[in-house]
This record gives C-alpha cells, structure tokens and sequence, in this order.
C-alpha cells in the first residue's frame, strides 16, 4: 500500500503558498520519510521541484477572509481541498494544510491506525492550552478540522469528501440550516458537516488521538537554531515559550513567510 503526504497550494497576491509548501516538503521528507505531492495551479514557480508528484488543477473560486496577522482582507482560494483530496495519488494519504508545521515523526503514527478516515476533534492554543472553536452555528455543532486529516482510498472517504463538495455547492443552505453567521465558505465547517451526514447524525468518529497545537495569528512565531519561538505581549511584559520536537499549526502566514526568508 502506497504512502504519502498530500498538500494544496494555491498562490494569492499576499501569501506565496506554495513556497511554504516546499518548505515543508523538505521537513515532511526529513521527518517522515514520505513522498510529498501537491496540487497547484503554478507551472513555473522556482521551487517547484520540491515535490515528488505535481498535481496541476485550475486555481479556484476564492473567498475572502480577515488575516490578523497581515492586517487586511484576503482572497482566499480555499475551495479545492475536497476536490484535491480524490485525486491522491496514494492509497493512504496525509492531507495536510501547507501551514501545518511537521516537526516531528508523530504523524507516522496515523498510517497505522486501522480506520478509513481520521481527523482532529480538537484545536488548542499553543500559549495556554486552552481549546478554542470547540462548537460552530446556532445549535453548537461539535467543529472538526480539517487541518490534518488521514485518509485512505475508500468509500469512506469518498462517501465524507463528496459531502464536502456538496456542502459547499450549496453553501448558503447549509449555512442557514446550521445558523452559521460567518458568510465565508470554511473547509472545517464543510468537514464537521460531512462527518455528521456520513455518520447518520450520530457523529461515531474515530478521531485523532491527541489535539490540534495552534499558533494563533496574533502572537509572533521566530525561529531560532532548532526551535520555534511563540512571543506574546502580556501587558507591559513580553513573554515567550518555545516550541520543539512538536508539530503545529502556524496560522500566521506572515510569520512563516519571515522564518522561511530567513532560512534560505
């Protein structure tokens, strides 16, 4: 059974994505030892090379969004994900965001685990701890992310990621019927939506067996030798923790565009 990691990069005036995505790729490789393919719609950008397979899929339709860290209103092409997924070319595949940081060998461990499909319940936040979108829309839906999801090719999986391209095509129902107040299609929330229908509304999910660390956009993310560096301001005080053998997901683009400037 074939292996690998899979990652969906599509470029915005702001964010070059799919420079981030080859930067992974090289920590994915050396972390996991898997083959990494991507889907883009770049032909020619210079680090193109990075990945062993190169998926090419027509940029597309765009959202916007508010990036705290960039401090203006996106296009944000976000609307491909389900679509990117059926076409990996692994029968077992890890499906990450290009922000998802691998930093260590754990995802290893979802390739064994003995399921069609899983992914993470539960985001954290990196500085405390503490669990942050737990719920979504008016009748407080448990959220699932769609960060790091571990799938294999199955009717399962089929069966989940046709229900995200539907949800999507009819995303103005779906967001009222759930009372979603946010306008801006989300792959999470299309995921959390899918696994509830798939289910029978039962949500029996096997889910990932530890939580989602997350750099949120408002505190600073450095890299420094061998660890990444999360500094906040704590009224007049500025504090930090550092963050090693972890992997996490840095929702602070800027940033991660500066570690990765910095390391080239």
């Amino acid at each position: 059974m074939t292996q690998g990691v899979l990652l969906v990069a599509f470029n915005n005036q702001q964010v070059d994505y799919v420079n981030i995505a080859a930067w992974n790729a090289q920590r994915i490789k050396h972390y996991l030892d898997l083959p990494v393919a991507v889907v883009t719609d770049c032909v020619d950008h210079p680090k193109i090379h990075c990945f062993d397979q190169v998926i090419h899929r027509s940029k597309p339709q765009s959202g916007s969004r508010y990036f705290h860290d960039l401090d203006q209103v996106v296009d944000w092409h976000n609307h491909d994900r389900s679509h990117s997924a059926l076409l990996s070319p692994f029968d077992q595949t890890l499906l990450l965001d290009v922000d998802y940081i691998v930093n260590s060998n754990q995802l290893r461990d979802l390739l064994a685990i003995d399921q069609d499909f899983v992914c993470h319940r539960y985001a954290v936040n990196a500085r405390t701890g503490d669990k942050f979108n737990t719920t979504f829309g008016k009748y407080h839906m448990p959220m699932y992310w769609a960060t790091v999801i571990c799938y294999r090719a199955s009717l399962k999986s089929q069966v989940i990621f046709n229900t995200m391209q539907m949800v999507q095509q009819h995303w103005s129902h779906y967001r009222n019927l759930y009372g979603i107040n946010r306008a801006a299609f989300r792959n999470d929330h299309a995921l959390s939506i899918a696994l509830t229908l798939e289910s029978g509304n039962t949500l029996q999910t096997t889910d990932i067996p530890w939580n989602l660390v997350s750099v949120l956009p408002e505190d600073q993310l450095t890299f420094d030798h061998d660890k990444f560096v999360l500094e906040w301001q704590d009224g007049k005080r500025q504090r930090y923790i550092t963050i090693k053998n972890q992997d996490f997901h840095a929702m602070g683009k800027s940033y991660l565009e500066k570690i990765i400037a910095n390391q080239i």
